[in-house]
């Protein structure tokens, strides 16, 4: 055990007055990879026609409840184990190479696919913001854009994303509590209907596919691990942080969620959502919070689809460094860039895969957002 914990935490030697992240920092890098304006911008509307509709507060509870749970104890590993690979090291650790190793690519995929799920959002909605603004703007020409930006960011220290996502996090946050407040003020107690915890509603027809984007919601909670070599103090920031992180994401989708379903309905709100798909909630946010709300959430959801794009290449990048780092996968790949500090070769190789996963999109003609991201959604959170 000693010895495989020596090898597993060998990279990074004499590099500990680099360290730059401090708990915040993480903090901000993990809820952007929650994206939580995203995650009910563009999950909800799926999320309540495939799922159990007005039931679907229920689900986020219970998901919440669980990762709580799972938390404390991922935390406490944590604070033992310091190391790039998370999952992969904690696995290798407890049960042994062979489990470790397949769990790992496991969560290698699972976080590169939803990192391509996120560059076709990004192309999706960035289409749909442009149209608003009077512009025919390609959603595959929206996704390369956002590709370019997070590849230069990601090829650079985590400390500069970690600064531009704290920005993009505070001001997404800001918009959704703004319609929350809204909507409470024009509804009263009807924003908050509690037919929405009952059991027939929670555990009624979907309930098994809305509880699985609900767990897609909170997708980047685990990641505070990943950045522990890159902390200034990763015994206490990356446990804080983790905890911390899934306490404040469980409650911001729980009661927005909630007050969205309240917003319109128990009663209609499958209806309403499948009538206005991916614009669900941005209309939503322009009849109770005004249209300057709803232009600003637009342009926000294309940065916080960007924010969570830019975390999670962060996070499939570092899987692939550490892979590459014990020799599963090619040595370049494990290499650390000392002068970007950064693990660059790694994030070169995710933005290329996503760029050429976008390319076949393209040529397939296939519905971003009603066919390729629920089919990446799914396997990714399944991977995780």
């Amino acid at each position: 055990m000693d010895e495989s914990l020596r090898s597993l935490t060998a990279a990074f030697q004499g590099t500990k007055k680099k360290r730059q992240l401090s708990t915040s920092g993480i903090v901000f890098l993990v809820i952007a990879a929650a994206a939580p304006l995203t995650a009910m911008v563009g999950n909800l509307p799926i999320a309540i026609m495939r799922g159990n509709g007005p039931g679907l507060p229920g689900a986020f509870l219970l998901a919440t409840l669980t990762l709580v749970c799972f938390s404390y104890g991922y935390a406490e590993i944590a604070k033992r184990v310091v190391n790039t690979g998370a999952f992969y090291t904690y696995v290798v650790l407890g049960l042994g190479k062979t489990i470790g190793v397949a769990a790992a690519f496991v969560a290698a995929l699972a976080y590169t696919v939803l990192t391509i799920a996120l560059a076709a959002a990004f192309g999706f909605f960035g289409h749909l913001v442009a149209a608003a603004l009077g512009a025919d703007v390609p959603w595959t020409v929206c996704a390369l854009v956002g590709i370019a930006i997070t590849a230069f960011m990601g090829y650079r220290s985590i400390d500069l994303s970690s600064r531009l996502l704290a920005v993009l996090l505070v001001l997404e946050m800001a918009v959704i509590v703004w319609f929350d407040a809204s909507v409470i003020l024009a509804r009263g107690t009807l924003a908050l209907p509690l037919a929405a915890f009952a059991p027939q509603t929670v555990f009624g027809p979907g309930f098994a596919i809305g509880l699985m984007f609900s767990y897609t919601c909170f997708i980047g909670f685990e990641a505070a691990a990943l950045f522990g070599e890159e902390s200034r103090d990763p015994e206490r920031s990356i446990p804080r942080a983790t905890l911390f992180s899934v306490f404040l994401i469980g409650a911001f989708y729980l009661l927005t969620t909630w007050i969205t379903i309240g917003a319109v309905g128990a009663a209609e709100v499958r209806g309403v959502a499948e009538e206005r798909g991916g614009e669900f909630l941005l209309s939503l946010i322009t009849q109770y919070a005004g249209p300057i709300a709803g232009q600003l959430a637009g342009l926000l959801l294309c940065t916080s689809i960007l924010a969570s794009f830019l975390a999670l290449h962060n996070a499939a990048t570092r899987y692939l460094f550490a892979l590459g780092r014990e020799k599963l996968l090619p040595r370049r790949l494990g290499e650390f860039n000392a002068r970007r500090y950064a693990p660059s070769n790694a994030s070169l190789v995710v933005s290329a895969i996503t760029l050429a996963s976008i390319g076949l999109f393209f040529v397939s003609q296939r519905d971003p957002y009603l066919a390729i991201l629920p089919s990446l959604i799914g396997l990714a959170t399944l991977g995780v």
